[in-house]
């Protein structure tokens, strides 16, 4: 966060995200959990384990522009609670956009914790998603995973519908390269999908394969500020490393890779990967050569992880915030 200083300990800011989840803890996890890649030419498998989102009384299409806060305001609802969140992004105004897959919306946050309200809910208009589970923000472009849709979908931090890139697949996660080039893992068609910021320009990356630069269920994504492009290519057990234009530059691999699924991962301005394990609930964090250099098992405040699942890093501050999909909470890790 841009102001790090502001925010409160990894307790609160879990207890936070924590207000209305009571009894949530046992929902099945729509947008992280584990499963098997599926046999060659039928996707990843893990289209199976997700595909199930939780109940919701009524669908919704608001295809009208959101309004988001900048403080909370008096007299106005209480934050909700989330069920499963899966990824978060960091705005330049230091407010964090978690995607709440099992709510099928997008809930905002500012530094304190203070809920800032959000958008979407179940359906397929503009502004409605179906268990989101990547997202990735530019300077005033919101990119979001809409995973059930098959589609990657756009806004402004305003509030505007700026357009969207169908035709995929369970996409599972969303980044953005410094100069603005989108990415997209196509999970269940095991390929990366590039666009320019307006999502245009498409071009596809990769295809099914054990080969380099070949994925199997890819699911992380992230950029690192040289503009490298790190994939978690789970039914390889790997994390592939490419460049801009999609040449392959390494496969990371550690033990942890072969136990899990639907990984996510950041990294840092030294090339050290930040990585989730859920299902062991613990976070890595990976040289340049794929060597385990640490693991957390909680954050700052001790609180345990739950299916630990995405990662939002504060590369400014050196602030890691870890989404716990289990307990619907954010940890933060303060990494200097």
């Amino acid at each position: 966060m841009r102001d790090s200083q502001r925010v409160p300990s990894a307790l609160r800011v879990s207890s936070w995200l924590a207000v209305g989840a009571v009894g949530l803890l046992l929902t099945p996890l729509a947008g992280c959990k584990k499963s098997e890649p599926a046999a060659a030419g039928t996707g990843t498998g893990t289209e199976t384990a997700a595909a199930s989102p939780t109940k919701v009384e009524k669908p919704v299409e608001k295809d009208v522009p959101f309004s988001i806060a900048d403080a909370p305001k008096a007299g106005e609802a209480p934050f909700p609670g989330m069920r499963e969140p899966v990824q978060g992004a960091l705005d330049d105004k230091g407010r964090l956009w978690i995607v709440d897959s099992g709510n099928s919306r997008v809930a905002v946050f500012n530094g304190e914790g203070g809920y800032l309200g959000g958008f979407a809910g179940l359906g397929s208009g503009h502004f409605a998603l179906r268990n989101p589970a990547g997202i990735a923000i530019h300077g005033d472009s919101l990119y979001v995973a809409d995973t059930w849709n098959g589609r990657v979908n756009g806004y402004s931090l305003s509030g505007e519908w700026k357009g969207t890139a169908g035709s995929l697949y369970g996409p599972r996660g969303v980044a953005v390269s410094p100069k603005g080039r989108v990415y997209v893992t196509d999970s269940g068609n095991n390929r990366l999908m590039s666009y320019d910021a307006s999502l245009g320009d498409e071009t596809v990356i990769g295809k099914k394969g054990v080969g380099k630069g070949e994925f199997t269920g890819p699911i992380g994504i992230t950029v690192s500020p040289s503009g490298n492009v790190y994939v978690a290519d789970m039914g390889n057990h790997r994390i592939e490393v490419l460049t801009g234009d999609g040449k392959w530059v390494a496969s990371l691999k550690y033990p942890g890779l072969e136990q899990t699924w639907n990984v996510y991962l950041e990294v840092d301005n030294n090339e050290t990967v930040y990585v989730t394990d859920p299902d062991a609930a613990l976070v890595y964090a990976l040289s340049r050569a794929g060597t385990v250099q640490k693991k957390w098992d909680a954050g700052d405040d001790k609180q345990k992880f739950s299916r630990p699942c995405g990662l939002t890093l504060d590369r400014k501050q050196g602030v890691l915030y870890v989404i716990n999909a289990g307990s619907n909470t954010v940890s933060k890790l303060k990494l200097r």
